[in-house]
């Protein structure tokens, strides 16, 4: 069987579960210059006995414009509490907290799509 990873991790919700302990979690801004804040975390977890860190909250988790977003997003979790981990079956270490997509993943795509039809009628002369 052939992998996918968007279908992999689309599947993490019906794959492997373990209890787990949150680490820890913080906000930081990967841009330079503007107001991008992308919520972090650290999470501990066992599968047969072997134990593996996960950073994963979410596929596909959006960066935030603001760092109250950010930090909403991670008010859910506090250090040391138990939490269920999401793994790949055949992977283990791949993991999430939080397994599927949100409805702004389709929205992405979708959008994406469009312009990317847009550009091509354009620039084929279908559409001046």
């Amino acid at each position: 069987m052939i992998s996918h990873p968007l279908k992999d991790w689309l599947l993490f919700g019906l794959g492997g579960g373990a209890s787990g302990a949150f680490c820890g979690y913080s906000v930081w801004s990967p841009a330079r210059f503007g107001n991008d804040y992308e919520p972090t975390v650290t999470y501990a977890y066992s599968v047969f006995g072997i134990t593996y860190t996960g950073k994963r909250l979410r596929f596909g988790d959006a960066q935030y414009s603001f760092r109250s977003s950010a930090q909403r997003r991670l008010a859910p979790y506090a250090v040391g509490t138990s939490i269920q981990v999401h793994y790949h079956p055949d992977d283990p270490s791949r993991c999430v907290l939080v397994p599927g997509v949100e409805l702004r993943n389709y929205v992405q795509i979708a959008s994406s799509g469009a312009f990317f039809l847009l550009a091509v009628g354009v620039l084929t002369g279908v559409l001046h």
